[in-house]
């Protein structure tokens, strides 16, 4: 099977991973009835790593099991043994794929806020909202705002401040949820796993639906 388009695409322009690690056979197959057959395609031939410094990388989503489980244990629509952290940015936003809603949805970490097309009334295509969540990393939306100069300066902090290798990803210290001020300066490279847990441990995470360009509060994620 040939790689899908859309990811050759995605490769044609962030080019190789950097830190690259080989996905071995067990794990895609025991993703295969979760993930869409063109995305572990793409794995198999790709592997998972590190675009653009840092900027996104790719994880092996039974690594983040546990913090799955910590997240959406007795949740009512994404029950953790079927949703699936694939990925995430620079700063801790993860990237997670519910296999029962063929959905993708983000959720911003730091922040403690996830955005998700939750309670439509059909499933999406899959494919579609893979690709598209990582096809925009350019976008401000993804980027790190300075609150000193309100300026985005992603691709310029980690020039300066060294670029991210697999499994890493800055922090604020302290966290925002903690009072933190969001100030470049507070941001130190730490272990993404230890680091997620952590922030994991200060929730609740709040949930909104994104539909026509708003989002509306939904609830927050876990146990009701």
């Amino acid at each position: 099977m040939n790689m899908h388009e859309d990811f050759e695409y995605l490769l044609s322009k962030n080019g190789a991973f950097s830190d690259q690690r080989s996905v071995d056979d067990d794990t895609l197959a025991s993703l295969q009835s979760a993930f869409p057959e063109e995305f572990l395609q793409f794995w198999r031939e790709a592997g998972l790593g590190v675009w653009r410094q840092g900027r996104f990388q790719f994880c092996n989503p039974h690594d983040m099991a546990e913090l799955s489980e910590k997240i959406f244990a007795g949740d009512p629509d994404f029950t953790p043994d079927r949703t699936f952290i694939y990925g995430y940015g620079a700063t801790g936003r993860l990237f997670v794929w519910n296999a029962d809603w063929n959905e993708t949805f983000e959720i911003d970490l730091p922040r403690l806020e996830a955005t998700g097309l939750i309670n439509r009334n059909k499933k999406s295509e899959g494919m579609g909202v893979l690709v598209s969540s990582v096809l925009y990393l350019d976008n401000d939306f993804y980027d790190l705002l300075d609150p000193a100069t309100e300026k985005f300066v992603l691709s310029k902090f980690l020039k300066t401040h060294g670029a991210l290798k697999f499994g890493e990803v800055y922090g604020y210290f302290p966290a925002l949820a903690m009072g933190g001020s969001g100030a470049l300066d507070s941001l130190k490279k730490v272990s993404a796993i230890e680091h997620f847990h952590l922030l994991a441990d200060l929730g609740p995470i709040r949930l909104s639906r994104v539909e026509d360009g708003g989002s509306e509060f939904v609830r927050e994620l876990g146990r009701q």
